[in-house]
């Protein structure tokens, strides 16, 4: 009877799951199908911890996960623009941008949109907050500050030429990166800022365009070009040194320590075991597009697609 009653639970559990997000496991990544999600182009993913992250997508989509990315519930925005960029500031407050700036205080039950930008003058493509009053964003290759949640915004930098990606590495050091590229002429851009975004300055290195950037603390970091280059500093970004070619550029990257880091192409996940110097496949597919990847505190990799998947790996060694 006992055995019969396990059997009966065990059935009524995989109904149950087969009616919400489908799961499948992929070699070392667990597939994650949200049917609102489905066939959507992700556009970024961000986890605050191993349960609580958010996904924005096309179509004025955000959704968001307490249960470490199984489930996904829909949030209402009050738009239908197409997302671009997502930040968490903690379970109660976060944000979500195209060419505007829109926020949550109150986890996700209703959104303001900050700050009065208007619709031209390019995205908002980047977003980092230090607290609830004190952030910064690019729009376009413009960088703001706000010192009251976002009410306002002050212009703190306007010299950039096509930067147009934010990366912090502490609270204090942040930089801008990116560039442009025209017939197979690259570029790149980077520019550091040491006091929390208030004063920037551009970086003299000699690189195609910045594709993804991903800093370990203030000194060292990492980052990917057009030019299908692994490059590193040690220094903070004022030298970089080329230590990996590939055959396609990474457009997003993360480093769990010195050792261990994730990149994704258009078609494939990488990881390197001996700090950048060779990468090798973790996952390929031919049947969509990666987008973006991100980790959690305790090295949870998750990675978003052009058509609505979700590949979650628990990196344990």
């Amino acid at each position: 009877m006992k055995t019969y009653k396990a059997l009966l639970v065990f059935l009524i559990l995989l109904v149950n799951c087969s009616t919400k997000d489908n799961v499948d496991i992929t070699s070392d990544w667990t597939l994650i199908n949200s049917p609102i999600l489905s066939g959507k182009s992700l556009t970024d993913v961000e986890f605050l911890n191993d349960n609580f992250g958010l996904i924005s997508a096309e179509r004025g989509i955000l959704v968001k996960t307490i249960d470490g990315g199984l489930t996904w519930t829909n949030l209402n925005v009050g738009t239908n623009h197409s997302f671009l960029k997502t930040f968490i500031l903690n379970e109660n407050e976060f944000f979500t941008s195209r060419n505007k700036i829109y926020k949550t205080i109150n986890k996700g039950e209703s959104f303001n949109t900050l700050g009065g930008f208007s619709d031209n003058g390019g995205s908002i493509s980047g977003i980092y907050f230090f607290d609830s009053n004190n952030g910064v964003i690019n729009k376009g290759s413009n960088l703001y500050k706000t010192y009251d949640g976002g009410l306002t915004w002050n212009l703190v930098y306007n010299q950039a030429e096509f930067a147009n990606k934010i990366l912090f590495a502490s609270s204090n050091v942040g930089f801008f990166y990116g560039g442009k590229t025209d017939d197979n002429d690259s570029v790149g851009e980077l520019y550091k800022t040491v006091d929390a975004g208030n004063n920037w300055e551009k970086l003299n290195v000699s690189t195609s365009q910045i594709t993804s950037m991903y800093f370990l603390n203030e000194h060292i970091g990492y980052a990917s070009n057009y030019d299908n280059q692994v490059l590193k500093t040690k220094d903070g970004g004022i030298n970089w040194e080329i230590i990996e070619n590939q055959n396609q550029p990474f457009y997003d990257l993360i480093f769990l320590d010195n050792e261990i880091g994730y990149g994704i192409s258009s078609n494939a996940i990488f990881i390197t075991k001996d700090g950048g110097l060779s990468w090798t496949i973790d996952y390929e597919t031919v049947s969509m597009a990666f987008t973006s990847i991100t980790r959690t505190p305790n090295n949870k990799i998750v990675v978003v697609t052009n058509n609505g998947n979700i590949f979650i790996k628990e990196h344990n060694s």
